[in-house]
């Protein structure tokens, strides 16, 4: 009999539910009930789709989602809510309260066909928990690139000053902190 798979859940490929999608798409408003839908698409075919009803009574705040799970069985899931005043003294910041955990949180993820928070997972990871340092060192600035090159060019742009009255400026600091970076981080790859 073979051994059971032992991959880790990487998190960040699974799906997730948001506080601020609902909230951007008006689920959360006071003392109403909205009613929508929403769903997940791989590979150009409809993978998940859930309808969503946001009941906003007082104190008995929740979202209930209705959907087939991949056992071809329909699902009700009720997950409440909670609210905090917002730092900046605008609004309220919306939090899910999960089902299974009871943690307060503000992303679901979808597994074992269910929302839950990550902290129910075991041996959960994200992706780049997976990759060794080696290879997080040699990504480090690839989603900085646009911008790397953008510095890197403007020694060239029309009007470029390296020094004004003997002092150098901030764009030719910026450009020389630039190229060391870049410069250490190739040492550090090449070791």
């Amino acid at each position: 009999m073979p051994k059971p798979s032992t991959y880790p859940i990487i998190i960040n490929q699974e799906k997730t539910l948001t506080t601020g999608y609902l909230s951007k798409c008006g689920y959360f408003e006071k003392d109403y009930k909205v009613t929508g839908s929403t769903g997940w698409i791989s590979n150009k075919s409809k993978d998940l789709d859930i309808n969503i009803t946001s009941i906003m009574e007082k104190d008995k705040e929740r979202i209930i989602l209705n959907y087939i799970d991949f056992d071809n069985k329909p699902v009700k899931q009720i997950i409440y809510l909670t609210s905090k005043k917002s730092n900046l003294g605008t609004g309220l910041i919306w939090f899910f309260i999960c089902p299974y955990s009871g943690a307060i949180c503000r992303n679901l993820i979808f597994v074992f066909n269910r929302f839950m928070h990550r902290s129910n997972l075991k041996n959960a990871m994200y992706g780049t928990q997976l990759e060794s340092k080696y290879w997080r060192k040699l990504f480090q600035l690839i989603p900085n690139i646009p911008t790397v090159k953008n510095v890197l060019n403007e020694p060239y742009k029309p009007n470029y000053k390296k020094h004004y009255k003997g002092i150098k400026t901030k764009r030719y600091q910026k450009y020389l902190s630039t190229v060391k970076r870049w410069n250490d981080n190739l040492k550090e790859r090449t070791n």
